[in-house]
């Protein structure tokens, strides 16, 4: 059903596809799901401890040994989609995430460990980020995919939206517990009809991380790490600071949800207005007015006293996000077209390497905040994401000036 409804929305908007469109539109339905799964619990995880008794201590430690495990899986994660395709590993991912969902539901009664969270979570992730990225970066358009990464882009802020809108609504009808297992239920009914198109990739293939080189890519490593940096920063580190500082008390649930999902829709509006400009060649101009911007309002997030200056942050966020994060990851997955035969290789070692430099980070912050306030702690994150927005503009890529090649 959600097929139909997508196809009859964007086909049209599509004419360079054709009747290949449906490979496209699978991508869009993943991109649907996976902002479901981000809004409904990525926002809500560091919350949801918080509010269960878990110190900003505790919970740097979860996200830390989170990282660590993500630095091995996205590795795991790129031998599956060689051996499964992205699509398969896709759904492997949700039913990981639906574990996930489980020991989170159940966490006040079994008291599961912090390495046991972090295991099933971080696993769950790598498997959808790395399928992602090889399955997009494989089947883009050439000349228009600056435009389809909007469309993409789009279709995660609406899971987006309802993603917050639902654990808001589920939060305060059932319990914030409830949140992970209604998730994970309409996370993994939505791909059932990925598997019934066939694989993008070649599958049983075999990876050859040693015929790989590194080299070539130092250059652009500190502009790969930081964009992942900042963007974990944001989606973990914002909600934390709303709940401690803005947002006190039993509804806070909503208060989040509410503000996730108007700030994502403005940014659905934009989406793809900032595509067709990329594909026109403005990728770069965009890319750092967009970062340095970003970079002044992570810097502002430690001035934040009320809800209704919370609300104006996370409007322009979410727009200069989609305004370095479009033209980016359009020239990186353009970049995977430079490797034949190494595209897993390639994509999972990027994630895995910014998995460990993240590693070392929250390592840090979570020492840290064994000294410092949690005030401090989180300012001294924004202080990081603000100057990871800036290294973003450090990159050098080939294509994001060009018109759509």
């Amino acid at each position: 059903m959600l097929t139909k409804l997508i196809h009859r929305l964007l086909a049209h908007r599509h004419p360079w596809r054709g009747v290949d469109f449906r490979k496209i539109n699978q991508i869009y339905l993943m991109m649907l799901v996976r902002g479901m799964a981000i809004g409904m619990t990525g926002l809500f995880i560091p919350v949801f401890l918080l509010r269960i008794g878990y110190s900003l201590n505790a919970i740097l430690f979860i996200i830390l040994l989170y990282f660590v495990f993500r630095t091995i899986a996205d590795i795991g994660g790129a031998f599956l989609v060689a051996r499964f395709g992205p699509k398969h590993t896709m759904v492997m991912g949700q039913v990981l995430f639906m574990a996930t969902s489980g020991l989170f539901l159940t966490l006040q009664t079994m008291h599961w460990p912090s390495f046991v969270l972090a295991l099933f979570w971080g696993a769950a992730q790598s498997c959808s980020f790395i399928a992602f990225d090889v399955d997009f970066s494989k089947i883009k358009h050439d000349k228009h995919a600056g435009k389809e990464l909007g469309y993409a882009e789009s279709m995660g802020r609406v899971g987006s939206v309802l993603g917050p809108l639902v654990s808001g609504i589920v939060s305060l009808t059932l319990g914030p517990k409830y949140i992970f297992g209604v998730a994970s239920i309409l996370m993994f009914v939505g791909l059932v009809p990925i598997l019934r198109t066939k694989e993008p990739t070649r599958t049983h293939q075999k990876l050859r991380y040693r015929d790989f080189s590194m080299t070539p890519l130092k250059p652009q490593l500190p502009s790969f790490v930081a964009i992942h940096l900042e963007n974990t920063l944001s989606l973990l580190g914002w909600p934390l600071y709303l709940a401690l500082f803005v947002l006190p008390g039993s509804a806070v649930y909503m208060k989040v949800g509410i503000l996730s999902s108007i700030s994502m829709f403005v940014a659905i509006v934009s989406a793809h207005s900032i595509g067709r400009a990329i594909d026109n060649g403005s990728g770069r101009k965009i890319l750092r007015f967009s970062a340095t911007m970003n970079a002044i309002i992570h810097l502002g997030r430690v001035l934040v006293r009320s809800y209704p200056i919370s609300f104006m942050v996370g409007i322009a966020n979410e727009v200069v996000t989609l305004g370095y994060r479009l033209p980016f990851f359009k020239a990186y997955y353009d970049q995977a077209d430079d490797y034949p035969g190494h595209r897993i290789v390639f994509l999972s070692s990027v994630e895995s390497f910014a998995s460990l430099v993240k590693t070392m980070f929250y390592g840090l912050f979570w020492m840290l905040s064994f000294y410092l306030s949690a005030r401090q702690v989180l300012t001294v994150m924004f202080i990081t994401a603000a100057l990871a927005s800036l290294v973003i503009m450090s990159e050098s890529f080939k294509t994001l000036g060009k018109r759509g090649i």
